[in-house]
């Protein structure tokens, strides 16, 4: 299942780096890293409500 989702966050990448241009391909790589920041903090919270009920 992992590599799917890096296989996702390749093509949105590069659909990026289309629209935006090459020029601003740090832009491109700051949207893709905030969408993974965003991922990992959904995911996060389950995790956190698991770990606290276990005690």
């Amino acid at each position: 299942m992992p590599a799917s989702g890096v296989s996702v966050l390749a093509v949105v990448l590069e659909w990026t780096l289309d629209r935006l241009g090459t020029a601003d391909a740090a832009r491109a790589f700051h949207e893709c890293f905030a969408m993974v920041t965003l991922a990992f903090a959904v995911a996060i919270v389950p995790a956190w409500s698991i770990r606290s009920h276990r005690r």
